[in-house]
């Protein structure tokens, strides 16, 4: 399996796969309030290339492989871009409307200290 193999599995395939929906967290959703379409993270990706390399290792150990390995400067590329990507996602979501749904939504100062003096 070749480097522009791998790059091409990773870019038409597993970047762009979405996560699976939890049952028990609520889904996330933007600014404007559309739902936020979720891929897969960079250890996910991680993960997908240690199985690539695995596999190219067996081969190459069996001499069915006579590509080099895998891991050149277009994969590590697409990892940098994929966690840069990431990063700037999670800021996103993190930074966006952190206590909505909490108890500070819907309570001013006033009324927390009240609340913390009941309990």
């Amino acid at each position: 399996m070749s480097e522009n193999k791998v790059v091409w599995f990773l870019n038409d395939r597993v970047l762009v796969r979405e996560i699976r929906a939890s049952r028990y967290v609520k889904g996330r959703t933007t600014a404007d309030g559309a739902p936020a379409r979720q891929t897969l993270g960079i250890s996910a990706v991680k993960g997908y290339v240690a199985a690539i390399v695995d596999l190219w290792s067996f081969q190459k150990s069996k001499g069915l492989n006579p590509h080099p390995n895998p891991c050149g400067e277009a994969l590590n590329g697409v990892l940098r871009g994929r966690t840069c990507s990431e990063h700037r996602r999670r800021r996103r979501f993190e930074f966006a409307d952190r206590p909505a749904g909490t108890l500070q939504d819907g309570y001013n100062e006033a009324k927390m200290v009240d609340a913390v003096r009941f309990y």
